[in-house]
């Protein structure tokens, strides 16, 4: 066995020319004992001081109060700038945080329509993955996934679906027919069921259509029934009516069209003179009932005309005082007395009488 010692690294050497180095080190006395002193008592001690504190705030509220609003008083203005400064920060913060997401968002669109393939073939070999490891648990969570899109796309979903239907009503009426045909007994008591449960609507339901269908007939109007239209009857009609409704017409042509209705003027002078010479010969043949009409009719006329003279009088009369209520106010000095409005039914309640005796 060789005698020698074990060589000493550099690191584990003294270093030159200084006599303090050792082969151990040697623990520095701290810089200041009473502050090292204080801060380990503080962290012995972390829960008394808490609750020092919080009872020392509870019992000087009034005090923190009025020294704040002092503070803020004699500091008003570096607070505020504080207070700008900040926001500024703030809003440069969220500004550089939404462009951050925007480019990050850019470059994920980018990458995608480079790598879109490749991307798919991930999506698939994972959930190839996932259903060999837990075919079940795969089942669960393609459920969620498609509720959770359905949820959130539900309106565009479903008019999706009713416009497939109008172009293609036999599709449902199969598929509706065939399900009656499996399930007759479950579809039927499913409707017991139902009625069961809404029996007093149903019967107000029947009771408005029984109703509306006897008026209809009263009046002489067919029987309610509505019927469906294919798919290209309806974009005809569509068609149709957009050709009409959008079609613009020249002056020429609405003329045209005024004059094929147009009464002919001589033809309404005639029966003007007409009306006329029959109220004279009624009048002055004495006829009550039409000489009351005339009175009635002329008093009408002029109680209208009053009525019309009265309204645009008052409407001119509060347009003038809206105008002197806003001078008054722009002009103002002291503020408006507010006069207390009396009770008409209230009992009568007399003055007070004097302090120094009996009022006059």
């Amino acid at each position: 066995m060789s005698d020698e010692k074990p060589r000493q690294s550099r690191a584990e050497l003294p270093a030159s020319g200084d006599p303090r180095a050792s082969h151990e080190r040697v623990a520095r006395p701290p810089a200041n004992p009473e502050r090292e002193t204080a801060r380990a008592w503080r962290e012995r001690n972390a829960e008394h001081v808490r609750e020092y504190k919080r009872a020392w705030r509870e019992q000087n509220a009034k005090r923190i109060a009025e020294y704040r609003k002092a503070y803020r008083a004699e500091r008003l203005e570096e607070i505020r700038e504080k207070g700008r400064e900040s926001e500024r920060a703030r809003h440069a913060r969220l500004k550089a945080e939404a462009e951050r997401r925007e480019q990050k968002r850019a470059r994920a669109r980018e990458w995608y329509a480079d790598n879109r393939e490749r991307h798919l073939e991930a999506q698939r070999q994972y959930r190839a993955a996932q259903r060999a490891k837990d075919p079940d648990a795969y089942r669960e969570s393609k459920r969620e996934r498609n509720k959770r899109w359905r949820e959130r796309h539900r309106d565009e979903y479903n008019a999706k679906h009713r416009e497939e239907h109008r172009e293609n009503p036999d599709t449902k009426r199969v598929a509706a027919e065939r399900y009656y045909a499996n399930n007759a007994e479950k579809v039927k008591a499913k409707r017991r069921e139902r009625y069961a449960a809404n029996k007093d609507k149903e019967l107000a339901r029947q009771r408005v259509w029984r109703e509306r269908e006897k008026r209809r007939i009263e009046a002489g109007l067919p029987p309610r029934r509505v019927h469906r239209v294919t798919a290209d009857e309806r974009r005809t009609n569509r068609d149709a009516a957009d050709a009409f409704f959008a079609h613009a017409y020249t002056p020429e042509q609405v003329e045209a069209i005024k004059s094929a209705y147009r009464t002919d003027p001589g033809q309404l002078a005639r029966f003007t003179r007409s009306s006329l010479r029959a109220r004279a010969r009624a009048h002055q043949k004495g006829d009550v009932t039409m000489r009351d009409r005339f009175e009635r009719s002329a008093d009408r006329q002029a109680e209208l005309a009053r009525a019309a003279a009265r309204s645009a009088k008052e409407l001119e009369n509060a347009r003038l005082d809206a105008i002197a209520r806003e001078i008054n106010d722009r002009l103002r000095t002291q503020p408006r007395r507010r006069i207390a409005q009396i009770d008409p039914s209230a009992p009568y309640v007399g003055p007070e009488p004097s302090r120094g005796g009996m009022g006059l």
